[in-house]
């Protein structure tokens, strides 16, 4: 019996038993295949271009965000230096101006400070060299020349520690106030030119100062190499003191010179 109903459901036809067949089986529809217009990239895999492409624009804000963090960190680095540079130069004591007291305040800047001839309100270089010259003539009657010989190198020992110590005490620099490199100076040259009359010992006195004061190249050179403005270590103080002694040497050096050209043989 068929009904007249379009929305009823068919009934399949009944089987040999009177009951109604099994309706067979559908399989389930497949998806339509992609049209003109669809998207490939939903269906097929990734090609190798696009999958490093995904991969580039996967990792640049990471490399971004990388190089800022650098950046920061860099920033910071600078200002905890400087940072670090205003405590230090903060906790450095303020330098010292030369004086009675300073000088007495430690013995290696009574040495540096010429024992007080430093201390001169004018031309200090000047009064330190001549207490050089005279102290010479107080000792030489009490050593021979091998006892001068090693005082002069003890004290230029003395001198790299003592000159080093009273400059950075007086902010650097080469301090005017430091003499003892003269007062050596001073010994080397009266020295090397005993014996010889006052009259002689007062030429190489006026000689040797000339030469401290004109500074000629030589010196200048190793003022250059060893300037202690630009160096904390024990250099400045080899600095302070060997600039003297290559005054010493031109001194002695002009003296001989003078003598092989005009002495009189015989």
């Amino acid at each position: 019996m068929t009904s007249n109903d379009p929305h009823a459901r068919p009934v399949p036809p009944a089987g040999d038993d009177g009951r109604p067949a099994a309706l067979p089986l559908i399989p389930a529809a497949s998806e339509p295949p992609p049209g003109p217009g669809a998207d490939a990239s939903n269906t097929a895999p990734d090609s190798r271009e696009a999958r490093d492409h995904a991969r580039r624009s996967d990792r640049a804000p990471d490399l971004d965000d990388g190089r800022a963090l650098h950046e920061i960190h860099e920033v910071r680095d600078v200002h905890d230096i400087h940072e670090i540079r205003e405590i230090h130069d903060d906790a450095r004591p303020a330098p010292r101006r030369a004086s009675a007291p300073f000088m007495r305040s430690h013995p290696l800047h009574l040495v540096s400070l010429g024992f007080g001839t430093g201390l001169a309100p004018f031309a200090p270089g000047l009064v330190g060299s001549l207490f050089g010259w005279l102290s010479f003539v107080a000792l030489a009657p009490h050593l021979s020349p091998a006892r001068w010989l090693v005082l002069i190198a003890a004290g230029f020992a003395l001198g790299l520690v003592a000159t080093h110590y009273t400059a950075r005490a007086l902010g650097g620099g080469r301090p005017r106030a430091i003499v003892w490199d003269q007062i050596l100076a001073t010994w080397i040259v009266m020295l090397l030119v005993t014996p010889a009359s006052f009259g002689q010992q007062l030429a190489a006195f006026v000689l040797l100062r000339l030469v401290l004061r004109l500074r000629p190249p030589p010196m200048r050179r190793f003022d250059r190499r060893f300037d202690p403005r630009f160096d904390h270590r024990l250099k400045a103080g080899f600095g302070i003191m060997i600039d003297d002694l290559v005054a010493a040497f031109l001194t002695l050096l002009a003296i001989a010179t003078w003598h092989a050209v005009f002495s009189t043989p015989g």
